[in-house]
C-alpha cells in the first residue's frame, strides 16, 4: 500500500473517530483509549494486515530501537508503540506505525518524532505518522494535525 492510499485511509479512520467517539474526546478520555478506537477503525479499513495497539514486542522480545536519553547519549530504549500495522511476528513488511498525542498534552511532539523515526530506520517501518489530537472543546476531525516522519 502506498502512502497516497494511507493518507486517505487514516484520514477516513480519523473522520469516523470524531464522528462516533466524540463525546469521549469532549471530555478528554485517556490517549490508550483514544488510540484503541483509532486503531479498531484503521483494521477495519485494512486487509492483510494485523494492527495492534501499545505493542512492545519485536518478534518475542521485547521493542527496542536507540533513542538519544537525558544526556543526548544513543541508548537502547524499549518502546511501546500507540498504533502499529504489520504482520505479526514478521518483519517483512512493517508498514505503518503511529505515535499520537491529545492538545491536552503539553509535552513537546519532538520525543514522539524522535521514537517514529528511530522505529523506521532500526525496525524497518515503511511510513510513520505523528497525530496531534484535539480532545476537549476543541475536539474537532478539522483541527487533527499529521505529520509524516521521513
Amino acid at each position: 500500500m502506498d502512502r497516497e492510499k494511507l493518507e486517505i485511509l487514516l484520514s477516513d479512520s480519523l473522520r469516523e473517530l470524531y464522528v462516533r467517539d466524540l463525546g469521549m474526546l469532549e471530555r478528554d478520555a485517556n490517549e490508550r483509549t483514544i488510540t484503541g478506537r483509532l486503531g479498531r477503525y484503521i483494521e477495519d479499513r485494512i486487509e492483510g494486515y494485523d494492527v495492534t495497539v501499545e505493542y512492545n514486542r519485536h518478534g518475542i522480545d521485547p521493542k527496542e530501537v536507540e533513542l538519544p536519553d537525558n544526556d543526548g547519549v544513543l541508548t537502547l530504549q524499549r518502546v511501546m508503540p500507540d498504533i502499529i500495522v504489520h504482520h505479526l511476528g514478521d518483519d517483512s513488511d512493517n508498514l505503518l506505525v503511529i505515535e499520537a498525542k491529545k492538545t491536552s498534552n503539553p509535552a513537546p511532539d519532538n520525543r514522539d518524532i524522535e521514537k517514529l523515526t528511530a522505529l523506521k530506520q532500526n525496525i524497518g517501518y515503511r511510513y510513520a505518522v505523528f497525530l496531534r489530537l484535539p480532545v476537549g472543546r476543541e475536539a474537532d476531525v478539522r483541527l487533527v494535525q499529521i505529520r509524516w516522519v521521513e
